[in-house]
C-alpha cells in the first residue's frame, strides 16, 4: 500500500539507447568509438577514417635528481608504469547524452632518491591514481580528469599516449603562435631549441602523420616529450617532485633540508582531452577545439525579467579559419572597443570581423592603442581583414 492515493500508479517507461549501447567498458557517438582495456588504457577509433589509437592515458614514473630548473634522471634509475597492471573500471553515468567511466589504478613508487647510493630508494609507497573518462554525444573529444595523490619525493610522473603515428614533427600551442618541434631532437644548429627533447605547450599539442592525427587538449599540462618518435609515443608532465635547491650564484647551490615545498606532496588533478582527427591541426579545427576546451562556455540561470535584446545575438564574430580572437576590451583612451586578433599559421589568412552593433569608424592601432591607419567598413558592421602569417593585429572600433 502506498501512503498516498495519488502514488498508486505505474509510471510509463520509455526505452532509450545510451552511448554505451550495452558495452561494459566502451561507448560510441557520431565521431568515435571508445574502449577501455584491462590496464585502464584508452582505445579510440576514429569512425571517419577507421584509424585506431591504442595505449592512451597510462602513467610512467622515473627518478629525479634535479631541481626546480633542471630534470636529471638518477645514475641508477627505475622506470615504473601502469601498463599491464590490472585496473578497476566502473561506469558511473550512462545516458543518451553522456557516458562516464572511473578508472582506478596505483603505482608502487620509491620513497625518495638516495644520494649515497645514487639510486632510488628500495622502500616504496603505494600511490593511487584515478581517471574519470567521459564521452559526450556530439563531441569528438574524449575528456579525461586524472587525480594523483603524491606521497613520495624525488620523482617525475608523466601521463603517456602511444599514438602509433610516425611523424617528423609535433605542433604545440604557444602565446600568439603555434610552434613546431622535431620528434627526433637534432643538434645541427638550424633551429634554436630543437636539441631539446621536452617542449612547452599552451592549450594543446598535436602529432600528425599528414593523414591522421591526435591532439591532447589541456588547460594545465605545460610540457611534453616524444620518447619514441618511431611509434609517436608522447609523455606529458603530470607531477614533478624535487628538493628545494636554489642557486646563490653560478657556482654554488644551497639546499633547504626539511622544506618539501618543491616536492609536490598531496593531490593533483588535471583535465585534458583526446581529440583524434584527419590531416594536420590547421584543417582539423584543433586550435578552435583547444580554445573551447580550455575556456568552456558557462551557463547561468537568471530570474524572469524584461529585456530588449533578441533571443539570439552575437556581439562580435570573427570569420577566417585559424584566426584567433585574443582580446575584446575597452580602450585605455576612451569608450571605444579594442579588438586583438592573431594568425598563428605560416600563411596569410583572409577574414572578416562582424560587430553586433553599428560601427562608424575602425582603425589599426599598435599595442599602445595609438592609431596607425583607418580600415574599410562595409554594411555598417563588417570589417574585412587580411592578416599576414604570424601576425598580431589590433583594431580600435568606434
Amino acid at each position: 500500500q502506498y501512503p498516498y492515493p495519488h502514488e498508486d500508479w505505474d509510471a510509463l517507461k520509455f526505452p532509450f539507447e545510451t552511448l554505451s549501447n550495452g558495452k561494459t567498458r566502451g561507448a560510441e557517438n557520431e565521431f568515435v568509438i571508445l574502449e577501455i582495456a584491462d590496464d585502464g588504457t584508452v582505445e579510440i577509433t576514429n569512425k571517419s577514417t577507421g584509424q585506431i589509437y591504442r595505449g592512451l592515458n597510462y602513467f610512467v614514473d622515473g627518478g629525479d635528481d634535479g631541481n626546480l630548473y633542471l630534470h636529471r634522471p638518477p645514475e641508477i634509475d627505475r622506470i615504473i608504469t601502469t601498463r599491464g597492471n590490472k585496473a578497476k573500471i566502473s561506469r558511473i553515468i550512462d545516458s543518451p547524452l553522456m557516458t562516464k567511466f572511473v578508472v582506478e589504478t596505483s603505482m608502487s613508487l620509491p620513497d625518495c632518491f638516495e644520494k649515497q647510493n645514487r639510486s632510488r630508494s628500495k622502500y616504496e609507497t603505494e600511490i593511487p591514481i584515478t581517471s574519470e573518462i567521459t564521452l559526450r554525444k556530439g563531441s569528438p573529444i574524449v575528456e579525461v580528469v586524472s587525480t594523483v595523490d603524491n606521497k613520495v619525493k624525488d620523482h617525475f610522473l608523466r601521463v603517456g599516449f602511444a599514438t602509433g603515428l610516425v611523424a617528423e614533427k609535433t605542433s604545440a600551442g604557444a602565446v600568439f603562435d603555434v610552434n613546431e618541434y622535431a620528434t627526433a631532437p637534432t643538434r645541427d644548429g638550424n633551429y634554436r631549441g630543437q636539441e631539446l627533447a621536452r617542449h612547452q605547450q599552451h592549450m594543446f599539442m598535436d602529432i600528425s602523420d599528414g593523414k591522421n592525427g591526435l591532439a591532447v587538449l589541456n588547460d594545465s599540462l605545460r610540457d611534453y616529450e616524444v620518447v619514441d618518435h618511431k611509434n609517436g609515443t608522447i609523455l606529458q608532465n603530470f607531477v614533478r617532485s624535487v628538493p628545494l635547491r636554489i642557486p646563490v650564484d653560478n657556482r654554488k647551490w644551497v639546499e633547504y633540508p626539511g622544506d618539501d615545498s618543491a616536492q609536490s606532496i598531496g593531490k593533483h588533478t588535471t583535465r585534458y582531452g583526446l581529440f583524434v582527427h584527419e590531416n594536420g591541426w590547421q584543417t582539423a579545427g584543433v586550435l578552435q577545439a583547444a580554445q573551447a576546451f580550455s575556456s568552456p562556455l558557462r551557463v547561468a540561470q537568471i530570474s524572469k525579467q524584461q529585456g530588449n535584446l533578441p533571443c539570439e545575438k552575437s556581439f562580435i564574430e570573427l570569420k577566417g579559419d585559424n584566426l584567433v580572437l585574443n582580446a575584446f576590451k575597452k580602450s585605455e583612451h576612451g569608450d571605444n572597443a579594442i579588438v586583438r586578433i592573431y594568425n598563428p599559421t605560416d600563411e596569410a589568412i583572409e577574414g572578416e570581423l562582424i560587430m553586433g552593433n553599428e560601427v562608424s569608424e575602425a582603425y589599426f592601432v599598435n599595442l599602445n592603442e595609438e592609431r596607425q591607419n583607418a580600415t574599410t567598413i562595409s554594411g555598417n558592421r563588417n570589417i574585412k581583414l587580411v592578416i599576414a602569417a604570424k601576425k598580431i593585429v589590433s583594431l580600435e572600433v568606434l
